[in-house]
């Protein structure tokens, strides 16, 4: 995905693959891509969203129910369901139609600027108002402290913690998710 549009690679090099309409040809910046478990090609762009199947585009924006046309994110999770990350907020797409999350805990979701999924199928959302949880299910969801926002989630490691990337290191939230340690230049071991 390119800001002059979708491009295919073959090994060798790479060709623009035109989208064109009844409209006429369209160059659409993208920002975001996902395969699905049915290798449908998902296409975030600054307009909306497109879903490839073949040659063949179908296109959906606010007036089909997303809650915005920049598309910033999108993630297939292992259950088949597409997210969608906007800057307002977050939308799944399920039986052909789109649900919104739009709060958490009382507070707006925002802009998601990351998606993440752990070995429980649990959704890991950074966005602009912290991190932001979902169960496998999509129903359940909370915030995590404060001391959390701003971190991006790296991975989730054999013991069920979660690693973080910060402005001056890493971060580990342990598995029962009520402990946060930052480990940073000074935690470094001395080289010999």
């Amino acid at each position: 995905g390119t800001f002059g549009g979708l491009a295919r690679f073959d090994g060798t090099s790479f060709t623009l693959v035109e989208r064109r309409d009844s409209a006429g040809r369209h160059i659409d910046r993208v920002l975001s891509l996902a395969v699905g478990s049915d290798s449908i090609l998902w296409i975030g762009t600054e307009s909306g969203l497109l879903r490839r199947r073949g040659a063949r585009y179908d296109s959906y924006t606010t007036a089909e129910g997303l809650p915005s046309d920049e598309i910033t994110l999108l993630h297939v999770d292992r259950g088949g369901v597409l997210w969608i990350g906007t800057p307002r907020g977050l939308v799944r797409f399920v039986n052909d139609r789109f649900v919104a999350l739009s709060e958490v805990d009382g507070k707006p979701v925002g802009t998601v600027l990351l998606i993440v999924e752990d070995r429980r199928g649990t959704l890991w959302l950074e966005t602009s108002d912290g991190i932001v949880l979902i169960d496998a299910t999509g129903a359940g969801t909370h915030r995590l402290p404060a001391a959390a926002a701003g971190q991006r989630m790296l991975l989730e490691d054999r013991a069920g913690a979660r690693w973080f990337r910060r402005t001056s290191g890493v971060a580990r939230l342990g598995a029962s998710g009520d402990s946060m340690r930052d480990f940073g230049p000074a935690d470094s071991v001395p080289r010999p």
